[in-house]
């Protein structure tokens, strides 16, 4: 229990503005992945399996999904969800 509230934190620290780093280098983005992939291992306690099969057991994106599916969903909501009427109105 204790190492999925930790894991939790940790990966609300990797989503937070996690949206600027659309244009950054692989270098950090790999180094973001494997913060997450050794989160990953922990909550699972399974060393042998591979860090995308993990993944996809917690339900995770890897980082750079993760970024483009945050960029895609701050897109939809600024144009269908809280945009002013008068933009709504054809």
């Amino acid at each position: 229990m204790a190492t999925a509230v930790a894991a939790s934190l940790t990966q609300t620290r990797l989503d937070y503005a996690n949206s600027l780093l659309i244009g950054t280098s692989g270098s950090n983005i790999s180094k973001l992945q494997r913060v997450q992939n050794c989160l990953a291992r922990v909550v699972l306690q399974d060393n042998y399996n591979g860090a995308i099969s993990l993944l996809s057991e917690l339900h995770q994106l890897p980082v750079n999904k993760r970024i483009n599916f945050k960029i895609a969903t701050l897109a939809y909501q600024s144009l269908f969800l809280f945009s002013p009427l008068f933009c709504l109105r054809y």
